[in-house]
């Protein structure tokens, strides 16, 4: 890890705030408002009633995130081909005029039928933005979704996600993950607020834009480190842990274990180690809304661990690191 980089996570560590704030009168809006005869009369009916872009920017992400739902067949025809084309033109401009008149298409297509993959969910909340005033963009890149593959850089740019400009600075949104997810080729809604406006630190864990303007860091990212990051469960987003450290997925055991930090946005809740399919004892401290947690070096090298916490019967992972 490049010494910038270790004294940025240092400064963060322990430190980051949410900038999703209070949006409880926002979202119950968004989610009584229904669906006009297109996006653009949507998009003025959705923010009408706040005098601020990040209200607004919210009320859009909330609608979009409730009412569209992942396409998962479309996916498989994209991993496919299915989805693969080539624009031809005479000149530069022609090109951006055909690309502009596919990119409406689209996102008419996943209004009307509300459903799309994240390309779609990404071009609608960016076109909703833009038709009331607010800068967006797509923004595409990779992202990590397999926790055996800690050290793997993903070999294709697999993801599309948006930026939006709130008061002259960017933030990093994910509508589709805020949406739900999938599970064997079904798709499961639930709403996560963690993707909107995420703290570039927290967002840069699983996502890797093609364009490194776009981790909106002070000093971005390289392909080797954000392939050797500690992988981030969805749980630690639902249970809105808000810094973490070591950010390296692989845990070097000194007298016997490795430290592991944690920030919650509120009190942390007891946790376990999870490793070869059975809870692990160990011990932790408490500080305010901090945890520090032993990890044992359990004596077996490249070993997936998991920092989990405990639901009734199920266990549900945070972080995971190899050991």
């Amino acid at each position: 890890m490049s010494k910038n980089l270790m004294s940025l996570l240092l400064i963060i560590v322990f430190s980051i705030r949410s900038y999703a704030g209070d949006f409880e009168k926002v979202d119950k809006y968004a989610r009584s408002v229904r669906k006009t005869g297109n996006y653009k009369e949507l998009a003025v009916k959705l923010t009408y009633r706040f005098d601020n872009d990040k209200d607004k920017a919210r009320a859009i992400y909330v609608w979009i995130a409730d009412n569209i739902k992942y396409d998962w067949k479309k996916f498989q025809n994209n991993l496919n081909g299915g989805g693969k084309y080539h624009i031809k033109g005479r000149t530069k401009a022609e090109i951006l005029y055909k690309k502009k008149k596919i990119n409406e298409k689209k996102i008419n297509a996943v209004f009307n039928t509300g459903k799309g993959v994240c390309e779609d969910y990404a071009l609608l909340f960016k076109a909703m933005c833009v038709e009331i005033g607010i800068k967006s963009k797509v923004v595409n890149g990779k992202i990590r979704l397999n926790p055996k593959n800690i050290g793997k850089f993903p070999a294709h740019s697999n993801h599309a996600w948006n930026v939006v400009n709130i008061n002259g600075k960017w933030y990093p949104v994910d509508v589709t993950w805020g949406s739900g997810y999938v599970r064997s080729g079904v798709f499961y809604k639930r709403f996560e607020d963690r993707f909107f406006m995420t703290e570039p630190e927290i967002f840069i864990l699983n996502h890797f834009p093609d364009d490194p303007e776009w981790q909106l860091l002070e000093n971005p990212v390289s392909k080797r480190e954000f392939a050797n990051f500690a992988f981030v469960h969805s749980a630690f987003y639902k249970n809105k842990v808000v810094d973490f450290f070591p950010k390296t997925g692989f845990l070097k055991a000194k007298s016997k274990f490795a430290i592991v930090k944690m920030k919650f946005e509120n009190t942390p809740p007891d946790v376990f180690i999870y490793s070869e399919g059975k809870l692990k004892k160990t011990s932790f401290l408490k500080h305010g809304n901090t945890i520090e947690i032993k990890v044992p070096d359990f004596g077996n090298h490249n070993k997936q661990v998991k920092i989990v916490i405990r639901k009734g019967n199920k266990v549900l992972p945070l972080l995971e690191y190899k050991i």
